[in-house]
């Protein structure tokens, strides 16, 4: 996604893996915060799928890919936005929020990110002022965040690899 590091506005898009009744669920969804989030009902997602997901800005408007590299299908969207202030760039695996705050973080296991895990090109690469690069490169500032509770730490970000371009996120047990 773009922004919401240090605005107040955030465009992004991903996969909202839940447990409803017991059950694993996953649904594709994308953002343009402060605006309410849209399912993306077309874009069926199964535990195991590698997933695509890009936001890129395209003369003044916001695009929105999602495609699920193992089954096929994909969803693109193109929006405007006039606050948006495009001033960062961000990989997340966050708990998901409901009208009572933040939710439990899911035991997601292991998220990867990047070509070395997912063996998708042009992965975890951003551009900014007409510059792409990696990840870690070294035109931008890197600043890795994990999630936690005032106590305890939820999940935990990998080093990027030795090429900037990959990392992973592991979920932590909430121990006892």
């Amino acid at each position: 996604g773009m922004d919401g590091f240090t605005s107040t506005t955030v465009e992004q898009t991903g996969i909202l893996g839940e447990c409803v009744g017991g059950a694993p669920t996953y649904v594709a969804w994308y953002e343009l915060y402060p605006r309410p989030m849209h399912i993306i009902s077309s874009l069926a997602i199964s535990a195991g799928d590698v997933v695509s997901a890009e936001v890129s800005y395209v003369g003044g408007a916001f695009v929105i890919s999602l495609a699920d590299l193992t089954t096929g299908p994909s969803f693109t969207t193109s929006v405007k936005v006039k606050s948006a202030q495009r001033s960062s760039v961000e990989w997340i695996v966050e708990a998901s929020s409901s009208g009572g705050g933040l939710l439990p973080l899911a035991n997601f296991g292991v998220a990867y990110f990047g070509y070395d895990y997912t063996f998708q090109p042009q992965t975890c690469y951003a551009t900014v002022n007409g510059i792409t690069g990696g990840i870690g490169s070294s035109v931008w500032q890197v600043t890795m965040v994990s999630l936690s509770n005032p106590s305890q730490l939820k999940a935990q970000p990998s080093p990027l690899s030795s090429d900037g371009t990959s990392f992973y996120v592991t979920w932590l047990s909430p121990g006892p």
